[in-house]
C-alpha cells in the first residue's frame, strides 16, 4: 500500500509534504521505531510539516536587483534585519521554476551559516579550517566575500 502511496504523493514538491505527514502520523504513535510520541505530538508534527516556511537566500548580484527580480517572478521576499544581502523568500513553487536561480543570483543558505563567516571576519592571508564543512557553505562563502 505505501508504495502506491509514494508514487502518488511524490509527483509535486507540496504534495511530498502530505505524503510525509501521512507517514509520520500513520507511524508516529504506532510504536513504529524505537520511540513513540503519542497522538498530539505526531498530530502536531504531522501539521507542521504542512506549513510553508519562508528560505533564506544570499545574494549574489546587488539586494536591489535581486529583490526586483524575484518580486517580479511573483515571490514574497522579506529582508533579513540585520544581513543586507540576505533574504527570506516565500510564495514561489520550487526554486528551480525561478529565472533569478539558475542565472545564479541567489544560494540558499542559512542565516546562522552566515553568522558564523561574518562573526570569523577572516582577512586575506588567513588560514581557516572549517571542521564542519559539509556541504562547505560556510567555508565557500568566507572565500566569496573576504578573498
Amino acid at each position: 500500500m505505501w508504495q502506491e502511496d509514494w508514487i502518488h504523493w511524490t509527483i509535486r514538491r507540496k504534495e511530498l509534504r502530505h505524503f510525509q505527514s501521512n507517514i509520520l502520523f500513520r507511524h508516529g504513535f504506532s510504536g513504529c521505531g524505537k520511540k513513540s510520541y503519542g497522538e498530539e505530538v505526531t498530530r502536531t508534527m504531522a501539521a507542521d510539516f504542512l506549513k510553508e516556511r519562508p528560505v533564506c537566500c544570499q545574494n549574489k548580484v546587488t539586494p536591489e536587483q535581486l529583490k526586483k527580480e524575484l518580486e517580479q517572478e511573483g515571490v514574497t521576499v522579506q529582508e533579513h534585519p540585520y544581513l543586507p544581502y540576505a533574504f527570506f523568500i516565500s510564495g514561489y513553487d520550487y526554486l528551480e521554476s525561478l529565472d533569478c536561480f539558475w542565472k545564479g543570483w541567489f544560494t540558499v543558505q542559512d542565516v546562522s551559516s552566515m553568522l558564523v563567516a561574518e562573526l570569523a571576519a577572516p582577512e586575506a592571508g588567513n588560514k581557516i579550517v572549517d571542521i564542519c564543512a559539509a556541504p562547505g557553505g560556510k567555508s565557500l562563502y568566507c572565500g566569496e566575500s573576504y578573498g
